[in-house]
């Protein structure tokens, strides 16, 4: 699973608001719809110390930066199989906070996140 540390992110705002565009743009790329269903409405975050101590699977974050997204990182399961994450898809997301698009730039502070320690 794929996300972002928020404690080297830039504007988070910003950053979901150009993914949507993005999205969007493939959407019509491909379908020939305008993807006017897509927009940010959260974000969804944990730190990597709670993913540590989770008790689904040995769990954890994996910094992986990309010449597209210097802050992009991985949620790794080490022995939980792919086929089986969607078993427990509802459990992982209880273990999230939630923040939404309205409250995202003053909660989601750029460059610290709300707890600059490693947060996911």
């Amino acid at each position: 699973m794929s996300g972002r540390i928020l404690s080297i992110c830039d504007n988070i705002r910003e950053d979901a608001e150009d993914r949507v565009k993005i999205q969007k743009e493939h959407v019509w790329a491909k379908q020939g719809s305008r993807g006017k269903d897509f927009k940010f409405v959260a974000v969804m975050y944990v730190t990597a110390a709670s993913v540590r101590n989770w008790q689904i699977d040995k769990s954890d974050v994996i910094y992986s930066p990309s010449d597209f997204d210097l802050a992009h990182a991985n949620l790794v399961f080490y022995t939980l199989p792919p086929d089986k994450i969607l078993q427990v898809i509802d459990e992982l997301i209880q273990l999230l906070s939630v923040c939404s698009a309205s409250e995202a730039e003053n909660v989601l502070c750029p460059k610290g996140g709300q707890n600059s320690s490693n947060q996911f």
